[in-house]
């Protein structure tokens, strides 16, 4: 999409001011005194402040946002550091502001391994803060970002709802991640997240996504049978909640869904039953499209139909479904992959640890052949640690996957560039810079000749803040486009 900019010194002469409000100077504000706190992402200690709310009974744990500043990625969300936190205080969360400084480790993959370590230490008690942490409403939030709690998707007697980090006022609209929670008692439950090693939900908002934790279709207490239809109808159900609610926070409507262990069948059958509306008129927001823009699936059960004779849960499906000789249908109805039959337009991003089970690597061979059969785009990505049931921390892979959701879930260029506003930079500099982030990629800078025309494109970047900046000449036009190699 081409969009022509005509640059005559009709923008405001001077550079925007800083991003936010200095560190611990965010006016009406009280901090509580706080150690630093060491990160493994930038190898040194980091400056922390805290903000405590008003009331809760002394003692009590608290539900916590560790509020992450000046981190490297683009700051997507425009909403003052200041107005976020204080937001945050009247809602009750107890807040731990972390200053990054603008190091260049803070993000993804490298910003992962303080996401963990925060969530270690937090489980074992060791984590700083003035009131102790609430393990099962404990946040991990990008400056930019707010929290909404509780969006419920089943508002029925099982009461299943997801929680949602966002970025505010954003500068251009957020696609959004969305991982069903392995948890059955709680979806941010931080021994479940510590224990899969969990931090690509929350590494992923660091780039500037949305991302939201589903609750899992069943509450805990279940024998590990996800039932059919209703956990494909709460699956769908989960993504239309998430789109139903994305115009008020300023989301795209562009979602990936996210799964491993319980949570990765659940995932896949937001994938796979694309051609089909058996269970999209359940629950919440019906008629709300559910469709998605990529899945990231992990270790899990796909196929009930492609067991392995000596599956270690063989006979607990035996005593539910009986021989599979005689109820093959049972065992397909509950099998993600039963429901794709042609390639989906959307992709898959695949990974599973060297150190699983055979049964769960027959699984993922059997995903893998799958989708290669019916042509479906993937990337795979086995995880060689070792480290058995775990999501992945290696670089490559997260790296990977941050470039997965970019291309999943980033605007078109074009969208963006058609509304992007510019400021002229002060003399003699003649630099023009937008006003707003854009996207991560390439765009280019194109001068009109009244002679020949438009001139070869040159590639612009946009820096560590997302802003793109070019040098112009008075009265000469140009237009910012899409890079196209």
């Amino acid at each position: 999409m081409k969009f022509n900019l005509c640059f005559l010194f009709c923008f405001t002469v001077g550079f925007p001011g800083g991003g936010h409000s200095l560190f611990g100077q965010w006016e009406g504000l009280e901090a509580a005194a706080i150690s630093d706190w060491e990160s493994v992402a930038v190898g040194r200690p980091l400056k922390r402040e805290a903000f405590v709310p008003e009331g809760g009974a002394e003692g009590s744990s608290a539900p916590t946002v560790v509020y992450l500043l000046n981190l490297a990625a683009p700051r997507v969300g425009r909403e003052s550091d200041a107005a976020i936190v204080g937001a945050f205080l009247e809602e009750g969360y107890q807040v731990i502001a972390i200053d990054y400084e603008g190091s260049p480790e803070s993000r993804q993959p490298f910003i992962n391994a303080d996401i963990l370590k925060v969530r270690e230490e937090v489980l074992f008690g060791s984590y700083d803060s003035p009131r102790p942490i609430d393990q099962t409403a404990l946040f991990i939030v990008p400056s930019g970002h707010r929290v909404r709690r509780d969006v419920l998707y089943d508002t029925g007697g099982l009461k299943r709802g997801l929680d949602i980090i966002y970025p505010t006022n954003p500068a251009y609209p957020a696609g959004a991640l969305l991982e069903f929670s392995c948890d059955n008692a709680e979806r941010m439950g931080n021994y479940s997240m510590v224990a899969i090693r969990d931090s690509l939900l929350e590494g992923a908002a660091t780039e500037g996504h949305a991302v939201a934790m589903a609750d899992h279709p069943w509450a805990f207490g279940y024998a590990g049978i996800d039932p059919m239809p209703d956990s494909a109808r709460r699956a769908k159900a989960a993504v239309r909640a998430l789109r139903a609610v994305g115009p008020q926070l300023g989301l795209s409507g562009d979602i990936v869904t996210m799964g491993f262990s319980r949570g990765s069948g659940v995932a896949l059958m937001t994938a796979t039953t694309f051609e089909t509306d058996q269970f999209d008129a359940f629950y919440a927001n019906q008629g709300v499209d559910a469709s998605i823009q990529g899945a990231v699936i992990f270790a899990g059960r796909f196929s009930y139909t492609d067991l392995l004779p000596e599956d270690e849960d063989m006979g607990t499906y035996v005593s539910y479904w009986g021989p599979i000789e005689q109820n093959y249908a049972t065992y397909e109805a509950h099998s993600a992959l039963s429901y794709l039959q042609s390639a989906p337009a959307h992709p898959f991003f695949l990974s599973i640890n060297s150190g699983e089970e055979a049964d769960a690597q027959n699984q993922m061979q059997v995903l893998r052949s799958r989708l290669t059969e019916l042509g479906a785009t993937f990337t795979y990505l086995p995880d060689m640690d070792g480290a058995g049931h775990k999501l992945p921390i290696d670089a490559d892979i997260v790296t990977a996957f941050g470039a997965f959701l970019g291309d999943s879930l980033w605007p078109d260029p074009g969208q963006i560039l058609e509304r992007m506003r510019y400021r002229l930079g002060a003399l003699p500099e003649m630099r023009l810079e937008s006003e707003e982030a854009v996207p991560p990629g390439s765009y280019a800078i194109q001068e009109y000749d009244p002679e020949s025309g438009w001139l070869t494109p040159r590639e612009i970047i946009p820096n560590g803040d997302g802003i793109l900046k070019f040098a112009v000449q008075q009265n000469h036009l140009y237009r910012v486009l899409p890079w196209e190699r």
